[in-house]
């Protein structure tokens, strides 16, 4: 009996639905970008025709629906010349639907080193670390692998799907998730990936109930819609095409390219912790635009989003601190103007778009011309003195009116120090020692009684705190973390 192959392709994997796999053969059918591989077994490589085999009587073949998936899919259902019972070895589907070219889900491999050649995958530790992540994600589905010693992880969209043209513009899209997936878990799925928007098998022969192969260990709770993805998940098509390693960063002007390759290069990686990830997500749900770009491992946002967090009810729940300004009105949201990398204990490098743009007073311009200040990390003694309106002096210190002022400049350094209620409105210099510490000078009338703690020198009460007054980029965690009040900003 004549059975085309849509035919034989349903009968084949519904005889063979157990419970392991019945969810994944529901969602196949002819509409679906499929792969059938199938095993040499005794026949010899076909001349002229691409994994084909023969054994001189009947031939059989791998077979992909649709063809030209890059490009035009199409695909002409047609008589199968072969049984699948005796040659098929493995078939599976990528989520994408070419018949009405939109993505359904995305599949994501992670296999261990025992099921590969030497040197391929990764370690069983490393593999409990994915699966970990993963499972911690509501949207993602956590499966064994078909040899049970692996995972697959699903990412499934609401009925309506994404719009992809091709299976190209699918595999973008896998590429995005992944890199959102990071975002939120603050782990670098990519480093371990196996196959990413691939055919991810529903069917193969080596599944069984030894290996509980493509078994669920976690089930998914959210489906995701088009308005849950990263708005540049079309940025990744070049990166698929391989015309670029990298995903390009759009708001970045040609000339600012290649400085911007380099000095994103140079960096520092620091894995998003906690609170990295908890600002992301208060950023992504302002009307600011905030994406997570993976391949450069920053965040882009909008200096004007950074400001109204710092100042927030939202941020002073997360415990943020230091000082942020800038002199945008925040008219454009819907465009970045600004990329972060993260720093320890929830810290962020913020370098602005267009190196040598001009931004607050708190800003600097480092070597390269880029325009920079931190998030969300104490001060060095400069920005603390110019944020609350201390004047520079010759010798480096900053001068202040009041030393209530004054005050409030040494606290976002994290230092706290009390002067007599007589002294609240005389000239206050906070400067630093030459060993890094901060010394506080406040003027010295002569009428003054002896000030305990303070040393009289030159006519100025004296006294020297154990408090940094400069930043190292790459410090480890400061002891205390001392909230303050934005109020002044």
């Amino acid at each position: 009996m004549s059975v085309k192959v849509s035919e034989a392709l349903h009968a084949f994997l519904h005889a063979r639905k157990k419970p392991a796999n019945a969810d994944l053969i529901e969602r196949w059918s002819i509409e679906m970008e499929t792969q059938v591989n199938v095993a040499p077994g005794d026949g010899e490589p076909m001349a002229g025709k691409r994994s084909t085999w023969t054994n001189g009587i009947n031939s059989w073949h791998n077979i992909r629906v649709p063809k030209n998936a890059d490009s035009e899919p199409c695909w002409e259902d047609y008589i199968l010349g072969y049984s699948f019972s005796e040659h098929a070895e493995g078939i599976g589907m990528t989520g994408w639907k070419w018949s009405s070219r939109r993505s359904l889900w995305c599949g994501f491999d992670f296999d261990t080193i025992t099921s590969h050649a030497k040197g391929i995958g990764v370690s069983d530790e490393e593999l409990k670390k994915v699966k970990d992540a993963a499972c911690a994600l509501p949207y993602v589905q956590v499966r064994k692998s078909t040899g049970g010693a692996g995972i697959h992880l699903y990412c499934y969209l609401d009925d309506e799907g994404v719009p992809t043209a091709n299976h190209t513009e699918h595999a973008a899209l896998a590429r995005c998730l992944l890199g959102m997936m990071a975002a939120e878990t603050g782990f670098d799925f990519a480093s371990q990936l196996d196959a990413c928007g691939h055919v991810m098998w529903v069917w193969h022969r080596k599944v069984s109930a030894d290996n509980h192969g493509l078994e669920i260990i976690k089930p998914h709770a959210k489906v995701l819609s088009l308005t849950d993805l990263p708005t540049n998940w079309r940025d990744h098509i070049e990166v698929v095409k391989r015309r670029r390693s990298k995903v390009r960063i759009n708001a970045l002007t040609a000339e600012a390219l290649d400085p911007f390759e380099a000095l994103a290069a140079s960096r520092k990686i620091i894995s998003l912790d906690n609170s990295h990830k908890a600002q992301i997500a208060v950023l992504q749900r302002s009307h600011y635009t905030t994406l997570w770009i993976a391949d450069h491992h920053l965040l882009q946002t909008h200096t004007k989003a950074l400001d109204e967090l710092l100042s927030s009810q939202e941020g002073k729940e997360l415990g943020l601190i230091g000082v942020f300004q800038t002199i945008s009105e925040g008219r454009d949201p819907g465009n970045p103007n600004c990329f972060l990398f993260p720093l320890p204990e929830g810290a962020w490098k913020v370098c602005r778009f267009s190196p040598g743009v001009t931004e607050a007073e708190t800003w600097t311009q480092d070597g390269e011309g880029w325009t920079t200040c931190y998030f969300n990390r104490r001060p060095d003694l400069a920005t603390a003195c110019k944020t609350l309106g201390g004047v520079e002096d010759i010798d480096g210190g900053f001068v202040f009116r009041k030393s209530a002022d004054a005050k409030r400049a040494a606290a976002l350094l994290g230092q706290e120090f009390e002067v007599a209620q007589e002294h609240a409105n005389r000239h206050t210099t906070l400067k630093a020692h030459k060993d890094g510490r901060l010394i506080v000078q406040v003027e010295r009338e002569k009428s003054d009684p002896a000030l305990l703690g303070w040393l009289d020198k030159k006519g100025k009460w004296t006294r020297i705190f154990d408090v940094k007054t400069e930043q190292k980029e790459d410090d480890a965690p400061w002891p205390e973390r001392v909230g303050c009040d934005h109020s002044s900003r």
